[in-house]
């Protein structure tokens, strides 16, 4: 199915119908470019154009420039744990001509940055500005005259604005067929990134670590085109503790771990990431007579096309945020990486009683989490979303829990399950609408 974006089908439209084509003052949510978003003119707030500055001001260097050394020093500046290192053997990104399965590209991150490295190569990074999406970096080691460069490269828009990001500035992640040259042959994945997909069309290109029972996915393996079509064995390597004997692991600051924990978190938080700024956009696109962040933009009325575009995004992204379409683990994850699981559960907001929406469930038919929430919720880019979408969404979520039918998208939570949440979110989050469950 081939998607069009809407000022592509009102030029259709209008030439089929033979009447005049003025579309240069009307704008739609995807046209980041343009008011009321102005990407390219806003003073961006991520975590990398905020460093970069302080650079610029002479108020912070790196004290090692060059290779391995700064990828390190970049990551303890932003607080990213090298533990959160996933590799990458297909050809893809900017460094698709040194990428393959002797020398991966590392990804790093955070929920607010992702780093990626491959060896001999420079640094390149997604930094996400809380209210405008993505924000993209090459980091330039050192020559002899100096400090390394961030240098934004607004050419990354080809891909990360495209059809995959709905155009506007987000992330991607592909799982393809993977030769063992680390060419793609085929993409596996259903379109939209996120963690949605099922496991037997993850991972294609990347490797999996740890010990698990999830045996039918993509990771590890290698494809081959045939006259009978794709082949790839997927028993072979679905299983894999460590990556010592596949490369020089020496060269990573991960070693040879690209942890299955990682991963998941990782295909979360893509499509939490690339959700979120969909509703930043439309949202203020619909509040664009005033400026989106002041105090009137609350009080704006909304038409009724808007509001039940509203109503529609809230739904769609309770049903990302609450995991209804997140796989069971069939099987389970008996280990993971040990610094990344001890990291993660660090960064944890608790209740008094010390329950989390970071709380773990790996167990055999588990869900990644013991409270499925989303973690992200306390993120800035959450945090930044108009009042009135976050007072919908938390009503709406009210609702949830506490309905005897409260929608087929939200049977899979369980009456104990909601209670807990409904008890994390009241001790965790601030300016919660009148009315919140109490358990």
């Amino acid at each position: 199915m081939v998607k069009l974006r809407r000022s592509a089908l009102v030029l259709i439209l209008a030439l089929i119908a033979g009447g005049p084509i003025s579309l240069a003052a009307e704008t739609y949510y995807n046209d980041f470019d343009k008011a009321p978003h102005n990407y390219y003119d806003m003073v961006l707030q991520d975590p990398v154009s905020k460093l970069a500055r302080r650079i610029e001001a002479g108020e912070f260097s790196f004290p090692r420039p060059k290779g391995r050394e700064l990828l390190e020093d970049l990551l303890a500046e932003l607080d990213i744990p090298t533990s959160s290192q996933v590799l990458v053997y297909s050809k893809t990104s900017l460094q698709r001509r040194n990428i393959s399965r002797e020398n991966p590209r590392a990804l790093y991150f955070n929920e607010e940055v992702y780093v990626g490295w491959v060896p001999g190569g420079f640094i390149e990074i997604i930094s996400i500005d809380p209210t405008h999406g993505g924000v993209f970096y090459v980091l330039m080691p050192s020559d002899e005259s100096g400090e390394p460069e961030f240098v934004q490269r607004n050419d990354c828009m080809g891909c990360h604005a495209g059809s995959f990001t709905e155009y506007l500035p987000g992330l991607m992640q592909e799982s393809r067929y993977t030769a063992a040259d680390g060419r793609g042959i085929g993409r596996a994945e259903p379109f939209w990134p996120g963690h949605g997909i099922s496991f037997k069309d993850r991972w294609g290109g990347w490797f999996v670590t740890g010990e698990h029972g999830l045996q039918g996915h993509l990771g590890n393996a290698v494809a081959s085109r045939t006259s009978d079509g794709i082949q790839v064995d997927l028993q072979a390597h679905a299983v894999l503790p460590n990556l010592d004997g596949v490369f020089d692991t020496k060269l990573h600051l991960g070693a040879g771990k690209s942890d299955i924990l990682a991963l998941l978190l990782h295909d979360h938080q893509v499509g939490f990431h690339n959700q979120i700024m969909e509703n930043h956009y439309r949202v203020r696109s619909m509040l664009n007579a005033v400026d989106a962040s002041s105090p009137a933009a609350e009080t704006k009325e909304l038409t009724p096309e808007q509001d039940k575009e509203l109503t529609a995004q809230i739904e769609q992204f309770l049903k990302y945020t609450l995991f209804t379409d997140h796989p069971l683990l069939d099987g389970g994850i008996q280990k993971t990486d040990e610094a990344f699981r001890e990291v993660f559960l660090s960064r944890a907001i608790l209740t008094p009683e010390g329950e989390s929406l970071r709380d773990l469930d790996l167990s055999s038919g588990g869900s990644v989490f013991r409270n499925r929430l989303s973690y992200m919720i306390y993120s800035d880019a959450f945090v930044e979303l108009p009042q009135r979408f976050r007072h919908r969404y938390f009503s709406r979520m009210g609702q949830i829990l506490t309905a005897a039918d409260p929608g087929e998208a939200f049977h899979h939570l369980g009456a104990e399950e909601k209670s807990r949440i409904a008890r994390i979110v009241a001790a965790t989050i601030d300016d919660l609408p009148a009315g919140w469950p109490s358990f």
